[in-house]
């Protein structure tokens, strides 16, 4: 299938899911890129699968969901939750 082919029936399937917004192809890499982050995978990891030689491509190929601020805050508690701290008062001698 060539290049308009696939973009042709991106176009058809899209319509018929009730989407008006304009999708190409690469729309379906944006969205990878991004159920990829909200599902856990390292921002190194989806570079790597998109091909990208540079970190900052594969940033804008992402967005930053709400879905992927509430796992990340989570993820920032878990650690934090982890540390083991223990905290002595200082005595002036």
């Amino acid at each position: 299938m060539d290049k308009g082919g696939i973009q042709k029936t991106i176009k058809l399937v899209a319509n018929a899911c009730g989407i008006t917004k304009n999708v190409h192809v690469h729309t379906l890499r944006h969205s990878i890129a991004t159920h990829m982050l909200e599902r856990g995978a390292s921002l190194r990891s989806i570079q790597v699968f998109l091909g990208h030689a540079c970190p900052k491509t594969t940033a804008l190929y992402t967005r930053m969901t709400e879905e992927v601020a509430q796992n990340s805050t989570l993820m920032l508690n878990d650690i934090v939750d982890s540390l083991n701290i223990t905290w002595r008062e200082q005595r002036d001698d």
